[in-house]
């Protein structure tokens, strides 16, 4: 929102957000060779998380999530945590103290070729981050082309792609119960988990395409230039 800095000229400003490569992150079927990577069945529920575990993404929200994952409305769920960095020790070692017992998969940094396999990996996705330090959330679009709900924490840029009830469910920010509430919600519910699932590839083919930003941006300076 431009309002507060520049009073009366948001029609200077045009929006230009992140795409995806809707070919690249498409839906899928779980793929054998990471279930059994990881010692997966194709009946385990699971929730996918992407994401940086240095100290530069401190907001991404693992330690809700896991703790999410503890709580009595998750019994029985898997958590396969994609990403690496010098808080993982951290996270392992609560993975530890919470009793999860073999449910939280660290798959470490995935390759260019894996990502897009490990979205297909999940039921629903996960998209936790605790605070403003997550402006928009690539990871998240990148699951809603691969055809997966999520369940994210509602702020400002994660809303306009995490639509509550369109493509996912929103729970407040830092909540465990509420985070916890909205993964029950969407892996107890089949036709839920479809109905968002196939609004999310929708919308991200139809509004976050690559091709759709190249259009954008041709269009944006075509204004710029006109005489």
């Amino acid at each position: 929102n431009l309002s507060p800095v520049f009073p009366g000229r948001q029609s200077l400003f045009r929006e230009l957000p992140p795409s995806v490569d809707t070919g690249r992150f498409s839906p899928g079927g779980k793929p054998p060779r990471l279930l059994d990577r990881h010692g997966l069945d194709l009946a385990d529920r699971v929730v996918v998380f992407v994401g940086g575990l240095d100290q530069a993404h401190y907001f991404k929200g693992v330690p809700v999530l896991l703790q999410a994952l503890a709580t009595r409305a998750l019994k029985g769920v898997k958590v396969v945590i994609v990403g690496d960095g010098g808080l993982r020790p951290g996270y392992e070692a609560l993975d530890d103290r919470l009793g999860l017992a073999g449910r939280v998969i660290f798959a470490g940094a995935a390759s260019d070729a894996d990502l897009p396999d490990y979205y297909r990996l999940g039921d629903v996705f996960a998209f936790p981050s605790v605070d403003r330090s997550e402006a928009f959330g690539i990871a998240a679009l990148e699951a809603l082309a691969s055809g997966l709900p999520v369940a994210a924490t509602d702020l400002p840029g994660v809303r306009t792609i995490v639509r509550q009830d369109e493509t996912g469910l929103l729970a407040p920010p830092g909540s465990v119960s509420g985070l916890a509430a909205r993964l029950s919600d969407l892996l107890g519910d089949d036709a839920l988990r479809q109905r968002l699932g196939s609004a999310a590839r929708r919308m991200a083919v139809e509004e976050y395409d690559d091709a759709v930003r190249a259009r954008r941006l041709d269009q944006i300076v075509s204004e710029l230039l006109k005489p």
